[in-house]
């Protein structure tokens, strides 16, 4: 299918070659021009010389861009009998027709014609090229997008699959602790984290609602706070709509969860966790550093998966800002138009 820069290729390209070819006609209605000299001038014959050739031009532009050419030998003959029919054809018309007009057929009007008809279709033939070579770039261009596009979401899918054992694994580790320490608190603790299966096993791939992920955080919030008490504190300041905001599904449990991990928490020296935005497109998670001599084991994915995730899905990075007294997580936001 023609785009309509070809269209305009076509044209423009069209009538420089027959201005190209008939312009000594046109110079010798000059008198003592040196075309005048050897060519007589006549209207009839000029306008019809004209419009043969940009028929010509089009029929030619018709026949090679209106068909999908592969590499097979049976398209390449069929290339060749695109070319050389209406080559021939022309030669044989447009002489037979200029010759009527003209009430004479001489060897050398053959010949003339023959070069004209030649000399188009050698011109027209080029541009055909440079179309040609625009068509395979840009259908190059929108393959290598749909392999990407595939590719994306077939990471995707690896990064989460790899995500819903890794916050099992922890889960588990936590309820054992639980089940050591406070007994009376299982049940509480396992009502909360059939919540957040429920939340992580969702088949969201892309983009929800701040509002929704935070709903899911007092759960794993509670969670935590069986365990350690008020040496764990969350904050949360918005300056955005939650409602209206969206970023990745399952994004802030994997940074909690690396903040316990890795830090101590107790009443005596408290983990403080702050949710915040600095700016409407960008959610900061953002905890006190007060490490573990030996911090709890893991799969060594939450973060990495985090940051991968981003780069696929929303081509925006996670950045991360690390201090001796301060680690930050800046995520993302997207405000999708209604």
């Amino acid at each position: 299918m023609s785009t309509t820069s070809e269209k305009k290729l076509v044209v423009y390209s069209t009538l420089f070659m027959v201005l190209m070819l008939n312009s000594p006609k046109l110079m010798a209605l000059r008198e003592g021009s040196l075309s005048s000299q050897f060519l007589d001038f006549n209207l009839k014959e000029f306008v019809f010389q004209v419009f043969f050739n940009i028929l010509y031009c089009f029929v030619v532009f018709y026949l090679n861009l209106s068909r999908t050419i592969s590499r097979s030998s049976r398209q390449y003959m069929i290339e060749g009998l695109v070319n050389i029919a209406p080559l021939a054809a022309g030669i044989v018309l447009g002489y037979w027709l200029h010759g009527l007009i003209q009430g004479v057929h001489t060897e050398l009007l053959f010949k003339i014609y023959a070069a004209r008809i030649l000399l188009s279709h050698l011109s027209v033939y080029i541009v055909i090229v440079i179309i040609r070579s625009q068509r395979k770039a840009r259908l190059q261009e929108e393959e290598n997008a749909r392999l990407k596009h595939v590719y994306m979401e077939a990471q995707i899918q690896v990064l989460r699959q790899q995500l819903n054992p890794h916050f099992f694994f922890n889960s588990l580790n936590s309820l054992s602790a639980i089940v050591d320490e406070s007994p009376g608190k299982v049940q509480h603790y396992i009502n909360h984290l059939s919540k957040i299966f429920r939340y992580a096993l969702r088949p969201a791939n892309g983009l929800i609602s701040l509002d929704e992920e935070l709903k899911v955080m007092e759960s794993y919030q509670e969670l935590i706070q069986l365990r350690f008490g008020e040496g764990f504190q969350l904050s949360v300041q918005l300056d955005v709509n939650p409602h209206t905001t969206y970023l990745l599904h399952m994004s802030l449990q994997p940074l909690l969860e690396n903040a316990v991990k890795h830090n101590i928490v107790a009443l005596q020296t408290p983990l403080n966790i702050e949710i915040f935005t600095p700016d409407k497109n960008t959610l900061a998670v953002r905890n006190n550093v007060q490490l573990l001599t030996s911090p709890e084991t893991g799969t060594q994915t939450g973060l990495s998966n985090l940051s991968d995730r981003y780069k696929l899905s929303t081509n925006s990075p996670v950045f991360i800002e690390s201090t001796n007294t301060h680690f930050c997580v800046f995520l993302p936001l997207t405000h999708p138009s209604k």
